[in-house]
């Protein structure tokens, strides 16, 4: 089987993005940060070993 993640994962960690804004409203730096890795998560595909493409 090959497994490949892509941005089936942005969903959920935009969730915990908002999440963390709601919890973090003071540290907009760390929010941000989480942002772009959020546009790296979802732009980045991930193969696990043995799934040749």
């Amino acid at each position: 089987m090959c497994f490949v993640i892509t941005s089936s994962l942005f969903p959920l960690s935009f969730l915990l993005g908002l999440l963390s804004l709601l919890f973090i409203q003071t540290h907009i730096v760390i929010w941000i940060l989480s942002l772009l890795t959020i546009f790296s998560l979802s732009q980045t595909r991930y193969v696990l070993p043995g799934c040749y493409l």
